[in-house]
């Protein structure tokens, strides 16, 4: 499971699940999350430096 949060509002804006953790759950994630929230310029996202978002 891929999730991506609103560290201001602790939302969840974005998730993907999978039978494993790849690099295509992150981009799926990431996806809905931007397609959903529409961020501004100059928007950070964080992540756990795990190896499925260093190879996305």
């Amino acid at each position: 499971m891929s999730v991506f949060i609103d560290v201001y509002s602790r939302k969840i804006v974005g998730w993907a699940m999978g039978r494993r953790m790849q690099d295509k759950l992150v981009t799926e994630a990431f996806n809905q999350a931007y397609n959903r929230e529409k961020p501004k310029e100059g928007v950070i996202v964080h992540t756990d430096q795990g190896s499925q978002y260093t190879g996305a």
